[in-house]
């Protein structure tokens, strides 16, 4: 893995951060309320997806949220 800033090391490092801030935060009941929790939620997906792409497309392919999900199923 790069090292450098913003390379697939340090998206890691900020995504784990994120996560275990959050749980940190949910754990000890600071983490506010069911919609503030989705939008956190929201933006760690977002850190995810802006790593790998293909995951993110992939996995919305499985779910069938994506319109084109029948076009572009799995496999």
């Amino acid at each position: 893995m790069c090292l450098t800033n913003g390379g697939p090391a340090s998206r890691l490092a900020r995504i784990s951060e994120a996560i275990d801030q959050l749980a940190a935060e949910a754990a000890s009941g600071a983490a506010g309320g069911p919609e503030q929790l989705a939008r956190r939620l929201a933006a760690i997906w977002e850190m995810v997806a802006d790593a790998d792409p293909g995951l993110a497309r992939r996995l919305r392919d499985y779910s069938g949220d994506s319109e084109d999900a029948a076009d572009h199923g799995p496999g």
